[in-house]
Formats: structure tokens, sequence, C-alpha cells
């Protein structure tokens, strides 16, 4: 979740007590499609809500896709109205979130191969969108990747984050001047 820090907590402290209820009654995580409809609930009502004020969070969340499991991956971005939508492989919340998404469509028309040529196709879509807002990007810490890998053989499923290292070595490897610019 992107936002106001306190709505971030308030937030995510609401959908674990759902979780956790949901898997004391019926035995069985949420899906995340049920999580998102949950979590939009909860914005639309605070946004609705007489004399209230709006959560000030984008959130994205990620899982295993629960509607078409030979999908895999589903990732659904819910904005502070309550509003949700599904997103194929990839996508970006925050200031430039439509010009990143629009060049991630642009690149991504085959699903990448591996996980290093994954890592390099959001990663250019990033600095490409940087340029073309006139972005001075100074490291990789301005910005992140988290990658969802799911082991076929045990339908088990982990969410990491991608240390800044691998993403300089995929920086440095496919787009040596990037940063110099």
């Amino acid at each position: 979740m992107t936002g106001l820090a306190s709505d971030v907590e308030h937030l995510a402290r609401i959908l674990q007590r759902q979780a956790d209820d949901h898997f004391n009654v019926y035995d069985k995580s949420m899906t995340t499609h049920s999580m998102t409809e949950r979590l939009s609930s909860v914005l639309q009502q605070a946004a609705q809500a007489k004399g209230g004020r709006p959560f000030g969070v984008q959130a994205l969340l990620v899982g295993v896709d629960d509607i078409n499991p030979a999908r895999g991956l589903c990732i659904y971005s819910v904005d502070p109205s309550g509003s949700w939508q599904s997103w194929g492989s990839g996508t970006a919340i925050g200031k430039y979130a439509p010009e990143l998404r629009k060049e991630i469509a642009r690149k991504q028309k085959n699903s990448p191969e591996n996980l290093e040529s994954a890592l390099s196709c959001l990663i250019g879509c990033w600095i490409n969108v940087c340029k073309s807002e006139n972005i001075n990007l100074q490291s990789t810490e301005d910005y992140e990747a988290l990658v969802l890998h799911r082991n076929h053989e045990t339908d088990e499923c982990c969410l990491y984050s991608v240390d800044n290292s691998q993403i300089q070595d995929i920086v440095t490897k496919e787009l040596p001047d990037s940063l110099n610019r």
C-alpha cells in the first residue's frame, strides 16, 4: 500500500482481522479476490461516509489467481474511492503509474522466459518512463521490485523483495548507461 502511513497501518490491521476471521470460520485462507473485495468495501464506505474522509491509500494486492488457476498470478489495484481493477502480470501504483502501465503493456507482449528477463523488462520500462518524464535516477534505491514465486510441485507461493544489488546488476548488464544520464 502507498499513501498516508496511519491509513495504511489501519487498513492493514482491518484486513488482517478479516483474514483471521475468515480462516477461523472456514478453516482456509481468504482468496486474493475476496480480500480485494473486502478492502474495496472498507474504502468505499469510508469515502461515502457523511462527515468522514476517504482513506489516503492506494493498494496493490498480489496473489495466486483463485478465479483462473491456470493463469497463475493475479494482481489487483484498489484506489481510495474503493474501485478496484484486476491487472495481468505486471502493474504499478503511485505518481507515474499510468505511464508505467502503458510502457509495461507495450513491452510485455509475451510472458518473460525467466525472472531476470522479467525484471529487465520491468526495470527498463521504469527507466524509459523516468526519461520521458525527465526524472533523474540517482540510484536503484529509486525503485523496488517484488516477485511472487509459485512452486508448481508443492503449489506454495512466496512473495519476496528483489535485492537492490540484483537490480543494480540487471540495470548495468541490460542498460549500462541508464543511471548515468
